[in-house]
């Protein structure tokens, strides 16, 4: 099977499973966070030299176990790495590429901060991280619906996430992602 194949299976794979009634995040995970992390990843992956392969397939896969079972989110980057150990066997990818894999997927969370050993590693953390700040509305949507905050606490849970994740990512993605994070500030200090 060739690259693009599996990506494209892949894709569909976890794009079906966002569509599912059964994925409280909603279509939204797909369409709003993780299009947009393989997005960035692209970027990351160009910019530092890194895999493409192995940074485009872990950013697909990054969040398919809380899509797929929520009561795997607060692991699912354990739970994810599994999942893709299975899924990518399945589709006779070589197991030193999936081993890699595997290793973005487990450190992409920027909640449990793990060292990064590769270059690709910090590319899928670090697009993980930038996603949040193009897709305000996606939060805002997690804040009412998940947590059911307000207007005014979910104003205060977003910018204080969007802070968290500025301070984690690498100086190459704080340059990408700065105008996107000044407008949030903006944004959510409104009233300040």
């Amino acid at each position: 099977m060739t690259t693009n194949l599996l990506i494209k299976k892949l894709s569909k794979l976890v794009e079906d499973t966002c569509k599912k009634p059964s994925n409280i995040y909603g279509y939204s995970a797909w369409s709003q966070h993780i299009k947009k992390v393989i997005y960035f990843s692209k970027i990351l992956a160009k910019k530092n030299n890194a895999d493409k392969e192995i940074v485009e397939i872990s950013a697909i896969l990054h969040d398919y176990a809380s899509v797929l079972d929520s009561k795997m989110y607060s692991e699912h980057e354990v739970f994810g790495a599994k999942l893709a150990q299975d899924l990518l066997q399945k589709y006779n990818y070589p197991q030193d590429k999936i081993d890699k894999v595997k290793l973005c997927i487990l450190n992409h969370r920027g909640s449990k901060p793990r060292i990064k050993m590769t270059v690709e590693e910090t590319c899928v953390a670090d697009a993980d991280a930038m996603a949040h700040f193009t897709s305000i509305g996606s939060l805002f949507y997690l804040c009412f619906n998940t947590h059911k905050l307000s207007i005014k606490e979910s104003e205060k849970w977003i910018l204080k996430k969007l802070e968290r994740s500025y301070k984690k990512i690498s100086p190459m993605a704080r340059k990408i992602i700065n105008p996107y994070y000044i407008s949030a500030q903006k944004i959510l200090n409104h009233d300040q």
